[in-house]
């Protein structure tokens, strides 16, 4: 008879409990009694079981591949109208400082922050004491009455010597006419001479006739007859002496080429000449009495500044009944900007001077944020610094505020014209390499970096002048990170 198969069950949980517990029972037992065996076996089936899992899990070599960097660079090109960067230093004269340009007590402030002022507004009212009296305005009001007498008694003072040189004139022509009469007269004194000469001639007939007939006569004939012939010859003498003498101061004085006549005519001209002098003092008293009276009115505006120009009082810097001396700051006005136009001047050299592009705009960079394109507004033909040229670019009026007078921008100058073989080459020092023997710089070949040996020129602010090396069509690369060989992608 078969016997029959023995139905197998599975080991229930709590067998399984019991076999884990007896086992964990000895390997704790194995620890207590060898715990360094336990420690070492454990760790060598770790070590084991690392190197069993990387040589399982080795990946497969794969052969490296070569990666190429592409380094972007920017690029200057050789043929197009070289630029220079310069510094250009701003002028912004639109805000200033007025200052006291005399001493005194600050009497009144005519205006305050903010206001509007017009180009000879008065600003500040200054007096030579505490109680606002002015001295320079005494004397001001001193030297224009001054001035006002000499205006009313000029025309007096000028009639006067206007007659004094109609006096001269007068006299002058009196002593033409009084020669003309004695001149007229001449013929008669001649006349009357003639006529006494030959009445004493006949008188003295008479007295030969009488000698010669009565040779010895009496004295009763002699009072009767010679005595009165002889009186009459001697009256006749003297009169004919008289008028020969009449006669030859008569001729002298009305002859032209003799003296008297010549001092007629000189003291005609001395008397003009004195009028002319005195009339010429006159004026230059009048006219000194006027300047003594403006520079009254000069001094006296000293002490009340007013407004240079159009603009906007920014601060006031002194306050009312302060004592100030000469230079001390009142106020701080800026300008309307319309009525002062801000420009940058770039001194540069002759040469750069000459050759700088009044086609091909500059580019101003004020700041870092704004920038800007201007043709030049002038060039100076002449040195203005030293030995350099002006180079002058307005600044529009939007970018004001951006710039600070006496600041420096900086100016990317155009030298010549593109496409020209006639200008210099220009690159910037950034882009130039230099060793003791030679000087280079890396140009673009395809997709590559070149180097190129080149011969250097003069500096011109961060650009420099290359004599030879480049061509047209060269493009320089800009990049400091770059080595010959290099692949590249020009911007």
């Amino acid at each position: 008879m078969k016997k029959a198969p023995v139905k197998r069950t599975l080991p229930t949980r709590q067998v399984v409990q019991q076999k884990i517990s007896g086992f964990s029972s000895k390997t704790l037992r194995f620890v207590d009694r060898k715990p360094l065996t336990s420690f070492f076996a454990v760790l060598g089936t770790i070590l084991v079981l690392i190197f069993v899992g990387n040589f399982l899990n080795k990946p497969k070599v794969v052969a490296p591949e070569e990666v190429k960097t592409v380094k972007t660079v920017s690029t200057y090109n050789i043929g197009s109208a070289p630029k220079i960067t310069v510094a250009a230093q701003t002028k912004k004269s639109g805000v200033i400082q007025v200052v006291s340009l005399t001493g005194g007590v600050v009497d009144k402030l005519n205006v305050q922050e903010g206001a509007h002022v017009e180009a000879g507004d008065t600003l500040v009212s200054m007096s030579s004491n505490y109680k606002g009296e002015n001295t320079l305005t005494v004397q001001k009001q001193i030297a224009a009455t001054q001035y006002q007498g000499a205006l009313a008694t000029y025309p007096k003072q000028k009639e006067a010597l206007e007659q004094q040189k109609e006096l001269a004139e007068k006299t002058e022509e009196n002593s033409e006419e009084m020669r003309k009469i004695t001149q007229n007269s001449l013929e008669e004194t001649r006349n009357l001479i003639s006529r006494n000469e030959d009445a004493l001639k006949l008188v003295e007939q008479q007295i030969n006739d009488f000698n010669q007939l009565a040779p010895n006569p009496t004295f009763l004939d002699k009072q009767q007859y010679l005595l009165p012939l002889r009186s009459q010859a001697a009256q006749l003498t003297g009169s004919v002496n008289q008028a020969r003498q009449a006669l030859r101061t008569n001729e002298y004085n009305s002859d032209d080429d003799n003296p008297p006549t010549e001092i007629a005519k000189l003291t005609k001209e001395i008397a003009k000449k004195q009028f002319d002098v005195q009339l010429k003092q006159l004026e230059i008293s009048l006219a000194v009495s006027g300047l003594q009276a403006r520079l009254a009115q000069v001094n006296e505006s000293l002490m009340f500044p007013s407004a240079p120009f159009a603009g906007t009082v920014q601060r006031v810097l002194v306050k009312e009944k302060q004592q100030i001396g000469q230079g001390t700051a009142l106020l701080i006005i800026s300008q309307d900007v319309q009525d002062d136009p801000i420009t940058a001047v770039a001194f540069v050299s002759a040469d750069v001077a000459k050759r700088v592009s009044r086609i091909e705009p500059s580019t101003l960079h004020i700041g870092e944020r704004v920038s800007y394109t201007s043709i030049p507004s002038f060039v100076s033909t002449e040195a203005v610094q030293g030995s350099l040229y002006a180079v002058y670019y307005p600044i529009p009026e939007k970018y004001s505020k951006d710039v600070v007078s006496e600041g420096f921008i900086s100016v990317d100058m155009p030298i010549g014209m593109a496409d020209t073989t006639m200008i210099a080459t220009y690159v910037p020092l950034d882009a130039v390499y230099q060793t003791r023997e030679s000087a280079y710089v890396f140009v673009v070949n395809g997709k590559t970096a070149k180097s190129r040996t080149v011969q250097l020129g003069q500096v011109y602010g961060d650009s420099v002048e290359v004599i030879s090396g480049l061509k047209n069509g060269d493009r320089v690369i800009l990049n400091r990170n770059i080595i010959a060989g290099d692949t590249i992608e020009a911007q």
